[in-house]
């Protein structure tokens, strides 16, 4: 194992990005990655909306409060959950969640930065979002992704590790490794 090459320990939330354009190729890999993410039931209750036009990020950083970054990006995705799907109404964020993090380390496997802006569960949020994409009541925004060439030479973070969370067949029971 090498932690300072893995990308479970290298990837980080990437706020600066250059102006290069990432290739449609790396996108479509990057998708990709996300539509193999688990899935409960199988479902697949994910729908994506690829963004590489900078007057709709100017219209996105309108609306949402943390979303500076999405000015200087190449692509953004909208990852979105799709009811007619997921008829229970209650896997889809899972789902979005789980395909969320395959971007974001696939795309770190790449080399190419991101971020993740939470969208769900801000109702406010997500129906400025889903009108401003004329999302049918039936698709619900999940979460926006930027991703670009990051300005800034990736940095390891102190460990994250915390033994004290790690509990031994019942809570508060701890394990030694």
């Amino acid at each position: 194992m090498n932690i300072e090459k893995d990308v479970f320990f290298t990837r980080r939330s990437v706020r600066n990005y250059t102006n290069k354009k990432i290739e449609k190729a790396k996108i479509e890999y990057i998708i990709n990655s996300g539509m193999h993410a688990p899935s409960a039931k199988n479902i697949k209750s994910w729908e994506f909306i690829v963004i590489d036009d900078k007057n709709i990020f100017t219209e996105i950083n309108k609306i949402h409060p943390y979303s500076n970054m999405i000015l200087e990006c190449s692509h953004a995705i909208i990852v979105c959950g799709n009811l007619d799907i997921d008829k229970d109404g209650c896997w889809w964020i899972q789902n979005c969640a789980a395909a969320t993090q395959n971007i974001l380390l696939a795309s770190e496997s790449i080399g190419i930065g991101s971020c993740w802006l939470g969208v769900a569960p801000y109702e406010e949020l997500m129906t400025k979002i889903s009108d401003m994409f004329s999302m049918p009541s039936h698709i619900k925004p999940f979460c926006i992704i930027t991703l670009g060439y990051s300005s800034k030479p990736p940095r390891m973070a102190k460990t994250r590790y915390e033994i004290e969370k790690i509990h031994y067949n019942k809570f508060g029971t701890k394990i030694d490794f």
